[in-house]
């Protein structure tokens, strides 16, 4: 039966992969190399990203610029690399990929780290609020009579089971945000 079910996801999935090229047919024919450049810079791509391009290109016949699209990222970086969008990075628990220069590079990590604060102390919140959930359930599972509250036990501990995959995504998320931090440190 899996296998059944599997088989249009494989093909619909296939089906789906051109949607997720780097760059649209209309981008590529447009061959705005410097506006291409300026819009990854501003995002903080690596330079790398534009071989995604070169590849979404191909069919085209469409070859990047690599001297205009580096112009347009270099002019890109300067908007990427400041301090509130450290912030805002960080705060999102987004991974830095040392795009900035070192002068930039300093008020960039002040925001980010302080971003990566912020989400830390929020999600530690969050943390807490939802074992106290998972705690308050389980305290009222266990006062339930089994014999005669089945089903709402049974819902309970369907609701309980989705608190605690809540619960571990969060720790999950925790873990990712500690990482990140330690390795920013490092920079």
């Amino acid at each position: 039966m899996k296998r059944v079910f599997l088989q249009p996801l494989l093909w619909l999935s296939i089906a789906l992969l051109p949607a997720c090229a780097s760059l649209s047919k209309e981008e590529c024919l447009r061959n705005d190399w410097d506006a291409i450049g300026f819009r990854d810079g501003s995002q903080g791509y690596t330079f790398d990203r534009i071989h995604s391009h070169e590849e979404a290109c191909r069919d085209y016949n469409i070859v990047p610029s690599v001297a205009r699209y580096q112009n347009g990222r270099e002019r890109g970086l300067f908007v990427y690399c400041t301090e509130e969008v450290g912030f805002r990075e960080g705060e999102q628990g987004k991974s830095y990929q040392n795009v900035c220069t070192p002068q930039q590079e300093v008020a960039f990590m002040h925001g980010y780290m302080n971003g990566l604060d912020s989400a830390k102390s929020a999600l530690e919140l969050d943390l807490e609020r939802k074992t106290d959930e998972v705690l308050d359930k389980s305290t009222s599972i266990a006062r339930m009579d089994t014999r005669k509250d089945k089903k709402e036990r049974e819902d309970a501990l369907k609701e309980l089971d989705r608190l605690e995959n809540e619960l571990d995504q969060l720790k999950t998320e925790h873990t990712k945000l500690i990482q990140l931090l330690e390795r920013a440190q490092r920079l």
